[in-house]
């Protein structure tokens, strides 16, 4: 495939972190807490109990850890600024604009050209394991994942700190130095059609909304009309009625 990132060819290893599991969350199923059973290690596939070695998953009470994989295979990193976005955008534009900025193969853009399947990777084969076995053990999984193309958790740097490491050589997945966005180039070219295209999308929900909204007023409009129509035609017929009973009839039905 072109422009596929060389990492995602190695399989990685990292140790979770100390206390990192939940943060203070209590997950339950059928009513019950789950305090869990001590920090598992993967290791094939055979979930030992920890040893402090480095492994491609651990699972601690109905917490699964993993390294998450990128679904678009020309990533390198991921960002948001969104200060540097809106500085490319006229002041219209600003509520539209995203704050994601992507570093990727020779600037190749997002598309399902570059969407590969990574569901054999040793990584994700290893991650579904270990949400089954917590899955198994507490009846729910919550999955929690160290990214390899940005720093999603600002608590947990697994990243910043080299927690993550090829399997292969022992070296630590680093942060790119100066990483270039490809939607910051032409001078923020991709962020201004970016911003555009939500614009765009924003309009046509509002026609496709006041439309609909529009419709249903003139339908409603139109059963009152019938309302009003039936009942006219129906009041004299029983004004007579009433007036030749001898009964006084009201001013304000006579109208």
């Amino acid at each position: 495939m072109d422009n596929f990132n060389p990492l995602f060819n190695e399989t990685f290893i990292f140790r979770p972190f100390d206390g990192a599991e939940g943060r203070g969350i209590v997950a339950t199923t059928n009513r019950s807490a789950h305090a869990g059973q001590g920090l598992l290690r993967y290791a094939g596939g055979q979930w030992i109990p920890d040893d402090g070695e480095y492994d491609l998953a651990f699972a601690h009470g109905v917490f699964a850890y993993g390294v998450l994989l990128p679904d678009y295979s020309n990533i390198i990193w991921s960002w948001r600024n969104m200060v540097l976005v809106r500085s490319w955008l006229p002041e219209r534009l600003h509520k539209y604009a995203k704050a994601h900025h992507f570093y990727n193969i020779n600037n190749t853009p997002f598309s399902q050209d570059y969407h590969w399947d990574n569901s054999h990777h040793p990584n994700k084969v290893a991650m579904k394991s270990a949400m089954d076995k917590v899955c198994s053990l507490c009846g729910c999984a919550n999955g929690r994942g160290a990214y390899l193309t940005s720093e999603q958790d600002v608590f947990v740097q697994w990243l910043a700190e080299k927690r993550i490491m090829i399997k292969s050589t022992m070296q630590p997945v680093l942060i790119p130095e100066n990483p270039t966005c490809y939607l910051c180039l032409d001078n923020g070219k991709g962020h201004l059609i970016e911003a555009l295209q939500n614009y765009k999308e924003q309009l046509e929900s509002d026609i496709e909304y006041a439309e609909e909204a529009k419709s249903k007023a003139e339908l409603a409009m139109y059963d009152s009309e019938d309302i009003i129509d039936t009942a006219k035609g129906r009041l004299p017929e029983v004004i007579e009625e009433l007036q030749e009973l001898g009964n006084r009839v009201s001013p304000s039905l006579n109208k």
